[in-house]
């Protein structure tokens, strides 16, 4: 068991906070990890696991130990499925973030998280300074309901030092600055939250599109002129999308998803797509424009990755967004 972290203020014990993170990851580096000076990542004590049991298990059809206490192993060709190999206890992959500061750097922590490396949950367990209360949501019951078992993905040292460092950008971007001439980003603030929310919407959703969507026209558009027909809405996504992709540290692919086409075709029939949505119609990926697209997963795995793109941008360069929505 690993000792029980307190911290000692006028005399008297205070218990740091701690979130659970819902999400199946197989960290392989050291751990605890600092994420910021007063959030720290670590390998859940054995009490803090009884506790997130006690919260999840009755939540979740058939419990939730296959996903942190054991591996799939390759599919049995006698028997059709694939066996469970159970872990020793020092081997499970239960983790926690203890915060120093407590709500407020839960929730900046899980929206700054979506457009890293590795987006974290933090909506499940939380047990606050003084006492403890276990927070349910929607989540566990879409995480693990619709998928009964989900492979960990592997985390390295790369990718706690990518969350870090993208945290360490949204809190300097949402941060009140001394010079009078750079102010708070409340849409770079409203994007990440709204991001967060579309992990609530159940993934066959067509609100997915039009959340994604609305990050994208926040961040970089304007309200159109109605007497300028240049200056439509997809007009100003087809002229700043490509200019802010040359910026990025990774440029936006269009060949992965969509073969040999331009660019101003995709995002034609990708707006198209919003606005069936948007205006009650049945999309029809088997013929016209929309054919481009290929199907609805495809349009929306694209679709994230752009957002995801523009948000750590929009961090880095918070004033370029800020003017850009005026061009």
């Amino acid at each position: 068991m690993q000792e029980k972290k307190v911290d000692i203020i006028d005399g008297s014990i205070q218990e740091k906070s701690w979130a659970f993170i819902l999400n199946t990851y197989q960290i392989t580096c050291d751990l605890p990890f600092s994420i910021s000076p007063t959030i720290q990542l670590k390998k859940a004590t054995a009490e803090q696991i009884c506790k997130i049991k006690d919260i999840l298990n009755p939540q979740v059809s058939g419990g939730i130990i296959h996903q942190y206490e054991s591996l799939r192993e390759e599919l049995d060709q006698n028997t059709n499925s694939y066996p469970i190999r159970y872990l020793p206890e020092d081997e499970w992959r239960y983790y926690i973030v203890e915060f120093d500061q407590g709500e407020p750097e839960r929730l900046n922590l899980q929206f700054a998280s979506n457009v890293s490396k590795m987006p974290i949950d933090l909506s499940t367990c939380f047990y606050s300074k003084g006492r403890s209360q276990g927070m349910i949501s929607s989540r566990p019951f879409s995480t693990f309901n619709a998928i009964p078992y989900k492979e960990p993905k592997k985390i390295g040292l790369s990718e706690l030092e990518d969350l870090a460092e993208i945290y360490k950008q949204s809190m300097s971007v949402m941060s009140e600055l001394s010079d009078s001439s750079v102010v708070m980003f409340p849409e770079i603030q409203r994007a990440l939250e709204l991001l967060d929310s579309l992990s609530l919407i159940p993934g066959y959703s067509n609100f997915h599109i039009l959340g994604l969507f609305a990050i994208i026209e926040m961040l970089i558009t304007h309200n159109p002129k109605l007497e300028d027909r240049g200056d439509s809405i997809t007009h100003q996504m087809h002229s700043k999308i490509p200019l802010l992709s040359n910026r990025f540290t990774k440029k936006i692919s269009y060949t992965e998803f969509f073969g040999n086409t331009s660019e101003k075709k995709v995002w034609s029939a990708l707006y198209k797509y919003r606005s069936a949505i948007a205006h009650g119609g049945s999309p029809d990926f088997s013929k016209g424009e929309l054919a481009l697209l290929k199907d609805p997963i495809t349009a929306k795995i694209f679709l994230l990755g752009v957002v995801r793109k523009i948000i750590r941008h929009a961090l880095i360069e918070p004033i370029l967004y800020r003017d850009l929505r005026e061009c």
